[in-house]
């Protein structure tokens, strides 16, 4: 297998444009650090931002594991999102079954809140 990353251009937000060419099964971990292990003992390290996995049924159990991660500590990229608190990631996984983190409100923020200044 071999993952080849590269920037081409910069999409309209200023954001880069990633090329990803993979003769295999490609995962976009997001913010996340660690380790997953497959069903069947396969340890993939997700802290890279794009990954390549020996299948399918790997990238599923694979993402399913990260929407865990996420939804047990919190995503970043979802703090002080207008519809759920900081740790109110929600994640539907492969079979479609949504989970919901213990931690999180049922009041969304408000749009319009600003921060207190102390």
């Amino acid at each position: 297998m071999a993952l080849d990353i590269s920037v081409d251009g910069f999409n309209p937000d200023g954001s880069p444009h990633l090329v990803i060419v993979s003769d295999g099964h490609v995962v976009m971990t997001g913010p996340i650090t660690g380790q997953v292990t497959t069903s069947d003992g396969t340890l993939y390290d997700v802290t890279d931002p794009f990954i390549e996995v020996a299948s399918e049924e790997h990238a599923l159990q694979i993402s399913d594991a990260i929407g865990a991660m996420h939804v047990s500590a919190g995503h970043p990229d979802f703090v002080n999102d207008p519809t759920k608190d900081s740790f109110g990631f929600v994640h539907v996984d492969s079979a479609g079954v949504e989970h919901v983190s213990d931690l999180a409100t049922s009041d969304p923020i408000p749009t319009d809140a600003t921060p207190s200044e102390g």
